[in-house]
């Protein structure tokens, strides 16, 4: 017998055992309808000793590495991680200040020599390089070993290495930057500021919705697409919804929660300013569109209060969404601005900004039937407003903002050169989805160093069912090396499970989706719809996909400094799906062998994945004109600079401020902090979900959040006429449950068992699903 068929075995006898000794048991106490297995894996603490520790950050270089002059090397994020799950436990993460290390030089070109020469007692040292050519530089945290201490206990860790490769040169182009620089101030969102008391929304929702009253509702009200609103900023948060109510959905959401850029600061509640949170269902948001952290997105649709979640504000639905990701952009060799009456070239790679827009009239669920729990407009004399209904109208003009890298002209002129302009390049196609309809209209703005295009989408008299296009916008600024840029292959090997996210007798029918930055293939589900009961404990799940390939798209493209995304996010298919548990690994670009541990949800699994360089992106032939552009860009020898005063600052600078040179600021894109692997430590001792990169999702006034208790009391509430349409509604949605399915909703009948009358749970739930549900309701206490 094989060991997958011999676990469940062992399970359904289990579950044997469970069922006839839980007579016994006192019945457990009403509790909301979230988690179908509350005997897997518990989330929290763990002792010291069980964890495996890691040495993580990023090292990045400051300044220029002129041969015969000093370079710094900036490890300020360097941590000691621990990590660990096991079937019974998920231990959070665990990060530990760099207390102990030591820098060394492994290597340099032969017959040179390198020492570090200043601040080698912190994690920004200056080295002193010797001739041109490579040098790799090592950080060891713990030489002799450390102890790290929490809540009275201790361990014993170490050594840990990390190292830094520098080349050294004896003329230089300052590369482009990867990240986007904001503008300050940015440019104002020009519509009216409204704020909402608590009462205020408390009245608007008719205290909570979901069950019996509208679990959305617009924050004012609508009149036409006028009425939409826009909301820019960084994706700090991405996944497929699990607990979703199914009265009023198709399919599960996609989510991604947003850090408002200031002008739209206002639109959340009820904190302005807080991580603000966009939905749209799947089965009308294609994968392609889908947002990953640390992009930025600009959000256009439906302002709305979330009744069933803390009354706060949401984009939900959308109608459009701009996705902005730093991602390699091609110059195509016809593109011939003036003054390059020959182009730049071929297989010139450049970093730039990939936008992906897609509007969709659709929006699930939520508005294509007019449920009593649909979105409806605020409420109106104690009674829900009129229902918001779909197709949604994209009959206007939509503007929104793509922020740049900074200019290379600006990082150039800091260094005391004087060179020409950089050509900018904006191209548009389409997607193979969303065609027809008008070609977006862009006005270039600088301001402050800051560039951006103010991007308009007319879709004023547009009569389609969707609209979709990209927008690559880059410096055409070329290098015959690319600046360096590299492939990497990402393989997807094998998934270790945990818990399955089910009850003993139970397995998981996982869908799960896969992403990384690769750009043409942001999402993949990777487990099917056709999974059947395919996932169970402590099993190994043998994947084998890798990125090169139509399995799981192309190659990642990076330049230096870029990291690689490994993202893994999905639900268990049920009455509204539990969480299975969310990987975001941002790993260095370095070939290796990596676990990567989930969190939060109601599952757990840890994947095994390979990194491996992929085929080599290959030189740019440039043009004439292009070469001379790099020219005019080079600094021959150690130019006579000093570092600006904020570089000085934020380096915490000790060195010879005499030899060091550095553009004027560091690529934003390399010391992100958002991320617990590239945030830099406050303080010695820090827990991962102080990052809060996996929020819960839980959902108290909607039915499969519900306690038994509170639904007993929205249920007397009601009129006997509302009573009768509740539970015809609930009737009418399980009636379409498969059979195969129909296990998974054994927690909303158990819940009904608890909180209605025999008679009303008779009228509520088709006779065929609750025999199906009888002994699971017995087992419960129910």
């Amino acid at each position: 017998m094989e060991a997958g068929a011999s676990q469940r075995c062992r399970k359904l006898w289990f579950a044997l055992l469970c069922a006839v000794a839980v007579c016994a048991v006192t019945a457990p106490p009403a509790s909301a309808v979230i988690d179908d297995d509350p005997d897997g894996p518990s989330e929290g603490p763990c002792p010291l000793s069980a964890y495996n520790f890691s040495l993580e950050g990023n090292l990045t270089v400051a300044g220029i590495p002129f041969a015969g002059r000093p370079i710094q090397i900036n490890a300020a994020s360097a941590k000691l991680t621990g990590r660990k799950a096991t079937a019974t436990r998920i231990c959070e993460e665990v990060l530990f200040a760099v207390s102990r290390f030591r820098w060394s030089v492994v290597s340099t070109p032969p017959g040179q020599r390198a020492n570090v020469v200043a601040d080698g007692d912190t994690l920004m040292p200056f080295v002193s390089l010797g001739g041109a050519g490579t040098y790799r530089i090592r950080l060891t945290a713990c030489p002799s070993r450390c102890t790290v201490t929490r809540s009275g206990q201790s361990r014993t860790v170490g050594p840990f290495t990390r190292e830094q490769t520098i080349t050294a040169v004896s003329d230089y182009a300052p590369p482009p930057e990867t990240a986007p620089l904001l503008p300050r101030p940015l440019p104002p969102d020009n519509q009216p500021v409204r704020r909402f008391s608590a009462d205020e929304r408390d009245r608007m929702c008719l205290g909570g919705g979901g069950v019996a009253d509208p679990q959305w509702v617009t924050a004012g009200y609508v009149n036409g697409p006028q009425d939409y609103r826009l909301q820019e900023g960084e994706v700090k948060r991405s996944k497929v919804a699990s607990q979703d109510n199914f009265l009023n959905h198709d399919s599960q959401d996609h989510i991604w929660e947003v850090e408002p850029d200031a002008p739209f600061a206002w639109l959340s509640h009820p904190i302005a300013g807080k991580d603000m949170e966009m939905e749209w269902e799947t089965n009308h948001f294609p994968r392609q569109f889908r947002p990953t952290a640390g992009d930025r997105a600009a959000t256009m649709g439906y302002w709305i209060l979330d009744c069933g979640h803390g009354l706060r504000a949401e984009i939900h639905p959308p109608v459009g969404v701009a996705v902005q990701r730093q991602r390699a952009v091609e110059i195509p060799s016809t593109f011939r601005p003036t003054g390059f009456p020959n182009g730049f070239g071929t297989n010139v790679q450049v970093p730039g900004i990939v936008t992906d827009v897609y509007f969709n009239r659709t929006a699930g669920e939520i508005t294509n039937n007019c449920s009593r729990t649909g979105l409806h407009q605020p409420a109106a004399l104690n009674a829900p407003g009129l229902c918001i209904e779909e197709p949604h109208s994209l009959n206007r003009s939509f503007k929104f903002n793509i922020y740049l890298p900074r200019d290379p002209k600006d990082v150039a002129e800091s260094l005391g050169l004087t060179p020409p302009p950089v050509p900018l390049f904006v191209g548009t196609r389409g997607l193979g989805v969303g065609g027809g309809g008008p070609t977006p209209a862009m006005v270039f703005r600088q301001r402050g160093g800051a560039a951006w295009l103010e991007v308009t989408i007319d879709l004023t008299g547009f009569t389609g069912p969707t609209w979709a296009r990209r927008i690559n916008a880059a410096w055409a600024y070329p290098n015959p090396d690319n600046w360096g840029a590299r492939r990497w292959s990402v393989l997807l090997k094998s998934m270790k499970v945990f818990d399955d996210a089910e009850p003993f007798g139970d397995d998981g029918d996982w869908r799960m989706y896969f992403n990384t930055n690769n750009r043409d293939r942001e999402w993949t589900q990777i487990i099917s719809n056709d999974c059947e009961g395919c996932i169970d404990d402590d099993e190994t799940h043998t994947f084998n996909l890798r990125t090169g390939t139509s399995q799981l798209g192309p190659n990642p493209v990076l330049f230096p400094g870029q990291r690689i995304f490994v993202h893994t996010t999905g639900f268990d298919e049920e009455t509204w799906g539990d969480d299975i548990g969310t990987v975001f690994l941002r790993e260095a670009q370095r070939a290796g062998d990596f676990t990567a541990y989930s969190h939060g949800g109601d599952g757990s699994y840890h994947l095994n994945v390979g990194i491996r360089q992929g085929p080599a992106v290959g030189r740019a032939f440039l043009t004439s004109e292009a070469a001379a552009l790099l020219n005019a860009y080079t600094v021959r020898g150690p130019p006579q600079c000093r570092p600006t005063a904020e570089v000085a600052q934020s380096a915490g600078f000790r060195g010879p401020r005499d030899q060091l040179c550095a553009p004027a600021q560091a690529d934003p894109g390399r010391e992100g902090g958002w991320h617990p692997e590239t945030a830099v430590l406050t303080s010695p001792f820090h827990r991962g979900n102080d990052f809060e990169l996996y929020e819960s999702e839980h959902e108290v006034n909607v039915l499969t959040g519900i306690s038994a208790g509170r639904l007993r009391a929205v249920y007397r509430a009601l009129t006997p006429q509302r009573r009768r349409e509740l539970l015809a509604e609930i009737r009418a949605e399980l009636a379409q449950v498969p059979p195969r399915l129909r296990r998974d909703y054994h927690d909303i009948v158990l819940t009904l068992e608890r909180a209605l009358p025999a008679s009303a749970v008779a009228r509520a739930v088709p006779p065929s699903v609750r025999l199906a549900a009888l002994p699971f309701v017995r087992r419960r206490g129910g």
